[in-house]
């Protein structure tokens, strides 16, 4: 097992550069070689300093050897498809169950991987199979309930109830009890029981905020609202303009952005079908960039002033280093897709990076995006557990957006998910039209489209493109009061 001390220098370096992590990782694998939990940790700090192929050698040695329990294999099978090795991390998985056919988390791996490729009905042979013989698995009844929510599968009655009894029983953990919660509020959201769904929507946000204050994770609008502050008051027209001199002039990252649950999903998948463009998902690089920028910069001062403090030479340091993990595994594409949907907060520092890239801003009615990212399981944005949170969040991503187009000279194109999805041809042109790609009928069946799909609405996604989500805030319109004096009368 990896020892505590670090996971802890892990943890507390995940957005930032952790050196010690990986000599005290190293140090403890010269001793213990065969610990697969300490491989995975190194491999998640090879990659995280940008040395992926290393990453991937230090798991492919791992796999080399001869491994007799089956947990070793979802070990180096979780490990791989963090690096992106999926068809790697299926081959390993599948191994494990040469060992053990009935093994939970080897079938529940299999599933998942299945539906983030669109092979549905595959992954339901395998969730059956778990729950053949293990009828509690927390992990198969939550997959089940993301596939229920797009009419993919229908639970039994016995299974209701069993879920209820696992969610009400002392022994069940806060963690499963979480995820059982938010999985039976989706059932009964598909039921259109809403008032009962979205009690149970509340019991599961209030499940994930223990969680997250147990975790030391705790939502306070205060620095965040001084953060946005900081970003307004420093980055001036001037500053922009001559920063972004020194920026990189490729025009290769289309930056997809927007409050979580906008359509950047949606938009992503569009683009991604068409032969000239990939999708890379939620890249947490530029998030790592502007933690790291004053220890590179040398300067004493935080983001975004230490910017200040920036050389030509770092600037251009700092675009290479997003360029090439942009790139990789997608050579050849003239544009990829970043949708990590919170850099909007940083879009300051992209277009001082590259002021020539491409912006894509989804908006969506306030109440329906404010709500959905309510009724999602996350599990890592700690401000989508309150409503009143929920609000702030987005009061002040519309406050700094304003400012952003008042003094970035910005390529960016604004784009309604319900204009989108009414109009889906319409939008799709306006997409390919503003990438400078030219239209190809493969963006249109973008659901069609082969590859894996790494997303919270991965079903989504896989499925052609629907209106059911508009207005869907009505439903649960007299639950609403925590948020509404937060929210504009209309978005802007």
């Amino acid at each position: 097992m990896v020892v505590g001390p670090l996971r802890n220098v892990f943890q507390l370096n995940a957005l930032g550069p952790a050196p010690k992590a990986l000599a005290d990782c190293r140090a403890h694998l010269q001793q213990n070689p065969d610990d697969l939990e300490a491989v995975a940790l190194l491999c998640q700090l090879l990659d995280r300093q940008g040395d992926r192929e290393q990453a991937i050698h230090q798991m492919e040695a791992a796999a080399g050897l001869v491994l007799t329990d089956p947990e070793d294999y979802l070990t180096l099978a979780e490990t791989a498809e963090s690096l992106g090795e999926f068809t790697r991390s299926r081959e390993l998985a599948q191994r494990g169950l040469c060992l053990d056919s009935r093994h939970a988390g080897l079938r529940n791996h299999l599933a998942s991987s299945c539906i983030d490729l669109g092979h549905f009905d595959e992954a339901l042979r395998h969730l059956r199979a778990v729950l053949n013989h293990h009828p509690d698995s927390v992990a198969a009844f939550k997959m089940l309930a993301d596939l229920a929510s797009q009419r993919l599968y229908s639970f039994s009655r016995g299974e209701l109830d069993r879920i209820v009894e696992l969610i009400e029983d002392r022994r069940t953990s806060q963690e499963d009890a979480c995820v059982l919660a938010f999985a039976h509020a989706v059932i009964l959201e598909t039921q259109e029981h809403h008032a009962e769904a979205f009690s149970q929507y509340q019991r599961a946000n209030q499940l994930q905020r223990t969680l997250f204050q147990k975790a030391g994770l705790r939502f306070d609008a205060e620095p965040f609202c001084g953060f946005v502050d900081a970003n307004i008051q420093y980055f001036t027209a001037d500053v922009v303009h001559e920063l972004s001199a020194w920026g990189d002039p490729s025009q290769t990252p289309v930056f997809v952005i927007g409050m979580p649950r906008s359509g950047t999903s949606l938009v992503e998948q569009i683009l991604a079908a068409h032969p000239h463009a990939a999708g890379a998902g939620e890249s947490p690089e530029i998030a790592r960039i502007a933690s790291d920028l004053s220890h590179i910069a040398k300067s004493n001062r935080p983001y975004p002033q230490c910017l200040s403090d920036c050389d030509r030479q770092t600037i251009q340091a700092a675009a290479h280093r997003y360029l090439d993990r942009l790139g990789w595994g997608r050579s050849g594409a003239e544009r990829v897709v970043d949708k990590m949907i919170m850099n909007f907060i940083y879009l300051g520092l992209i277009h001082i990076l590259f002021p020539q890239a491409r912006v894509i801003h989804c908006q969506r009615d306030p109440k329906d995006v404010c709500l959905s990212c309510y009724f999602c399981s996350f599990g890592s944005i700690h401000w989508a557990s309150r409503l009143q949170d929920i609000g702030v969040v987005y009061r002040e991503y519309q406050r700094l957006m304003r400012h952003w187009r008042a003094v970035l000279p910005l390529r960016c194109l604004e784009l309604r998910y319900e204009d989108l999805v009414r109009n889906p041809d319409a939008g799709t042109r306006r997409l390919l039209d503003f990438c400078e790609l030219p239209w190809d009928d493969q963006c249109r069946d973008f659901f069609k489209r082969e590859g894996t799909v790494r997303t919270g609405s991965r079903v989504q996604v896989r499925q052609p493109i629907y209106t059911s989500s508009i207005d869907r805030w009505k439903n649960y319109e007299r639950f609403l009061s925590p948020l509404e004096s937060w929210l504009p009368s209309s978005d802007d």
